[in-house]
């Protein structure tokens, strides 16, 4: 390798930004190590959070909230040539959050509606307890599908749809 001349080198120097930049993470690891060693283990709780502090998007995923999938204990049979639907209810204590239908991708069969519902009411207004799903048969024959539901484990639900 050959050695450059003097000209050519480049000397490292410590510009104020560097130090600055330097100065500000040993600041940041400084006060993480403190706190992870000052702040005893579960010491915050319910009595330290204002109300309303902590809401669903702030909640990790995975954090104390379970998914339950559950499927229609039955298929739902639709007759040719019309629309037709059912629900598949989530089990007691959960809510639903999404869910849909298996047409068996079947050509002439197409979900022409696919929203939550209140199956204690029989409606499309307050907590979702089920998934609804109506798909339109235009086939010459009677078609099977399958309603499905994913559901959240809560105390409580509430709607706004």
């Amino acid at each position: 390798m050959p050695v450059l001349p003097p000209a050519h080198r480049r000397r490292a120097r410590v510009t104020p930004a560097l130090a600055v930049a330097i100065l500000a993470l040993v600041v940041a690891l400084g006060g993480s190590a403190y706190a992870s060693l000052a702040i005893p283990k579960n010491s915050v709780g319910t009595r330290q959070l204002k109300n309303r502090a902590v809401t669903g998007s702030k909640i990790v995923p995975g954090a104390g909230v379970s998914l339950v999938y559950t499927r229609a204990a039955t298929s739902v049979t639709v007759a040719p040539n019309s629309v037709g639907g059912g629900f598949a209810a989530c089990p007691r204590g959960t809510y639903a959050i999404g869910g849909g239908a298996g047409t068996n991708d079947v050509a002439g069969v197409t979900v022409t509606e696919s929203l939550p519902f209140n199956s204690a009411t029989g409606s499309y207004s307050g907590a979702a307890d089920a998934w609804s799903v109506y798909v339109q048969n235009t086939t010459a024959q009677a078609q099977t599908m399958q309603v499905y539901a994913v559901c959240a484990a809560a105390a409580s639900a509430t709607a706004t749809y």
